[in-house]
């Protein structure tokens, strides 16, 4: 990507926000979002359409990463993985 493309990139979104963090992955990069709610899911599909909103080549997986129990919680844990494909 060159400086002018970066810095029109860097106008589209908040710096730090999951938009721009899922803006800054090449192809096959990927990056882990933990579940801190029951709305983690949708809060990463959003920001993912977001992002392929403005950039249309773009193309995105979003998967269940690792799912565990905790035994004595009774509460589970969930990691999704967000990896660019194109």
């Amino acid at each position: 990507m060159s400086d002018e493309q970066d810095d029109a990139h860097a106008r589209d979104f908040v710096i730090g926000s999951l938009a721009w963090q899922i803006g800054q992955l090449e192809p096959g990069e990927f990056l882990f979002r933990p579940e801190a709610n029951k709305s983690t899911r949708r809060i990463c599909q959003r920001a993912i359409a977001i992002v392929t909103g403005r950039e249309p080549a773009r193309e995105y997986e979003l998967r269940l990463w690792h799912a565990f129990r905790h035994a004595h919680a009774a509460e589970d844990t969930r990691v999704y993985r967000i990896k660019r494909v194109k």
